[in-house]
């Protein structure tokens, strides 16, 4: 889920998304079968990996371009917030599980805490104080 989060793009809806697309393709094409004979299976086939080829490196672009604005952004964040980023992240995977109906293997009070070289170990959020 957080992977999911930072990719910007849900588990196996770019393969939902390609299915549906070129199932519709699919269909447009068998209308024209008569007129292709033979060929119609070879140039489908041919289609299909083409297609594949422009969704997949078009989904990674777009992944690489999110990815790369978080990665450019993280390390300019105060570590606090990067602690309050992580919680966030957490309260994201309890709450994907809870919508899902999955089993709950994530979440309650989350604690926590930076390690820096000046000030060592520090909570930043801890239920004991608030």
């Amino acid at each position: 889920t957080i992977h999911e989060f930072l990719r910007g793009v849900e588990s196996g809806m770019v393969d939902l998304v390609y299915q549906a697309v070129f199932d519709s393709v699919t269909e447009t094409l068998e209308t024209v079968k008569s007129h292709l004979g033979d060929s119609f299976d070879q140039t489908l086939n041919g289609l299909h990996s083409k297609f594949q080829d422009v969704v997949k490196t078009r989904i990674d672009e777009q992944v690489s371009r999110r990815t790369d604005k978080i990665a450019h952004v993280l390390p300019a964040l105060p570590a606090v917030s990067l602690a309050s980023y992580a919680g966030s992240l957490i309260d994201l995977v309890a709450l994907r599980l809870s919508i899902d109906g999955e089993m709950n293997t994530v979440g309650g009070p989350i604690d926590t805490a930076m390690i820096t070289r000046e000030n060592g170990f520090r909570w930043v959020h801890h239920k004991s104080i608030g």
